[in-house]
């Protein structure tokens, strides 16, 4: 496992509206009704979701654990892969109707969500995305 220099490896696509740094832990604030999302019969789309990364080249596993303080209807946190803003894959942990979701988006021109309901974890949810 590698570590990360927060200021000289990774870059903001939408900062948050508050963020810091701590060893190998970010935290986030995030704004208000921020999202990545396209083409859908919800009838809107959104590209300013805060996106921490870094460009990659080949295959590569981004590994992190996900930690929440949930409590709006699609308050989400996790990895994504993006290679335009129409082409996108994010996977996390999203709050849905109260409870605590494993949640992927894959986008290729329009997105398709899938969940799965997972036991609430305090000390949160590890997630790996290889690619």
């Amino acid at each position: 496992m590698s570590t990360v220099d927060w200021n000289a490896d990774l870059t903001w696509l939408n900062p948050p509206p508050h963020h810091s740094f701590a060893g190998s832990t970010v935290q986030v604030r995030t704004g208000k009704e921020t999202d990545f999302w396209r083409e859908t019969f919800y009838g809107f789309r959104r590209d300013n979701g805060h996106f921490l990364h870094r460009p990659v080249a080949g295959d590569f596993s981004a590994e992190v654990t996900v930690k929440g303080d949930y409590r709006v209807l699609y308050d989400q946190a996790g990895l994504m892969v993006r290679l335009s803003e129409t082409h996108w894959i994010k996977a996390g942990i999203e709050y849905t109707d109260g409870l605590a979701y494993f949640s992927v988006v894959v986008t290729n021109d329009a997105s398709d969500w899938s969940l799965v309901g997972i036991a609430a974890d305090p000390n949160g949810v590890r997630i790996r995305l290889t690619r």
